[in-house]
């Protein structure tokens, strides 16, 4: 199992929804209105299914994919001098509600 981290950007706790419905955004946004309810971060892995999985559990409608989740490590130090990369390991997204559901734009 990964770590996985989760930022909430508030205290409403939604009804979960089901995995297998959540639509996933990484090149354009959606065209319904939306609130942003958490940042999802996966430390160790890609999978979009894990994102799915863990934004369901918060009642997300979607997320946005916004890019790789990285750690950085310090590599070592020498005559006062060290350095430090910084290592591509997982995915961040935001998991997001739709407003207005069952309403037409």
């Amino acid at each position: 199992m990964g770590c996985i981290t989760i930022y909430r950007y508030d205290n409403i706790r939604y009804t979960p929804t089901n995995e297998n419905e959540i639509e996933v955004y990484s090149t354009t946004l959606p065209q319904k209105s939306y609130i942003e309810i958490a940042e999802i971060v996966l430390e160790d892995s890609k999978s979009v299914h894990k994102l799915k999985k863990e934004a369901a559990k918060l009642g997300a409608d979607a997320i946005i994919i916004i890019g790789s989740a990285s750690i950085s490590s310090y590599v070592g130090v020498w005559s006062g001098w060290g350095s430090s990369e910084s290592v591509e390991s997982g995915r961040k997204a935001i998991a997001i509600k739709y407003t207005n559901q069952g309403k037409t734009e």
